[in-house]
C-alpha cells in the first residue's frame, strides 16, 4: 500500500465502471480459458476507453480466477500483464479483482490497482472473506491503507467488506477522495452509507444482475449501467 498526506487540486476525473464477467466456456484447458478472458475484456474495454477514462473499475474475480489451483497454475500473470499493457497504452488507472498468491503463498482475493505508467499503484486484499472463500484457501487480510493516484486518495473494499463498520471506520477517519468496490453482489444501501460517511466519490463494479453505479460524496448515483448497457461513465 501506498500511504500519502499529499494535498491534489481540485479537478475534472473521468471514471468509468464495467459490471460484466466473462461467460463461463466449456473447455478443460486452463490455456483456452485464459485466453478467452482475455479476448472478452479486449472487447468490454474498447467501450469505455474510447471516452479516455482516468480510472476504470473492473468486478471481483473478473478472471474467473475461482475456477481452481489449476487454472491459476496455468494463468499465473497473463492477465496482470494485459491490464498493465491496457493501462499503459491508454493513459490510465486500472482497478480490478482477481485471486492471487502473495509474497508469502498466501491465497487472496485482492484488487489491484495499475496507474498510468503501467505499475501497481497499490493492492488492496479483502479483509472479510466468505466462508466459501476461506474454504477453498483464501485468507483474510487485516491490512487497509490508502491508494495514491495522480487524481486523489483511494480506498477499496471488496464485497462483503462493505457490511463491516470497523472497515467503515478506518477509512472514514482516513478521508479518502474516492472509494473503489469490486464486487459479486451490489451491497444495496450500504453504498451509499460508505460514499456519506467518507465524504467520497464511491464506483461500485458489480457483475450482471445488478446495476454497477458511481456516486457522489452525498450517496447519490450520478451514472449507472443500465440491461442495455454493461459499463457507466462519469466526470467528477
Amino acid at each position: 500500500m501506498l500511504f500519502s498526506d499529499k494535498v491534489f487540486s481540485e479537478r475534472y476525473v473521468k471514471v468509468a465502471t464495467i459490471g460484466n464477467i466473462p461467460p463461463s466456456i466449456e473447455s478443460e484447458d486452463p490455456q483456452v480459458i485464459v485466453d478467452h478472458v482475455i479476448k472478452f475484456w479486449d472487447h468490454e474495454l474498447k467501450n469505455v476507453l474510447r471516452q479516455k477514462p482516468d480510472l476504470i473499475v473492473l468486478p471481483e474475480f473478473c478472471d474467473l480466477s475461482t475456477l481452481g489451483l489449476e487454472y491459476l497454475n496455468v494463468r499465473k500473470d497473463q492477465l496482470l500483464n494485459y491490464f498493465i499493457s491496457v493501462a499503459r497504452k491508454n493513459n490510465c488507472y486500472i482497478a480490478f479483482g482477481m485471486c492471487r498468491s502473495d509474497s508469502e503463498g498466501i491465497w487472496r482475493n485482492s484488487c489491484i490497482v495499475i496507474d498510468r505508467k503501467g505499475e501497481i499503484a497499490g493492492i488492496y486484499d479483502k479483509n472479510y472473506p466468505t466462508i466459501g472463500e476461506m474454504d477453498i484457501g483464501i485468507k483474510a487480510s487485516d491490512k487497509t491503507g490508502i491508494i495514491v493516484t495522480d487524481f486523489g486518495r483511494i480506498a477499496v473494499a471488496i464485497c462483503l467488506d462493505l457490511n463491516f463498520n470497523e472497515l467503515l471506520e478506518k477509512y472514514a477517519s482516513q478521508k479518502p477522495d474516492l472509494i473503489i468496490f469490486s464486487s459479486t453482489y451490489h451491497g444495496g444501501i450500504a453504498q451509499s452509507v460508505w460514499a456519506y460517511t467518507c465524504q467520497s466519490y464511491f464506483i461500485g463494479s458489480v457483475y450482471r444482475g445488478h446495476p454497477s453505479q458511481i456516486r457522489n460524496p452525498f450517496g447519490e448515483v450520478i451514472a449507472s449501467t443500465t440491461l442495455q448497457n454493461d459499463y457507466a461513465i462519469a466526470k467528477i
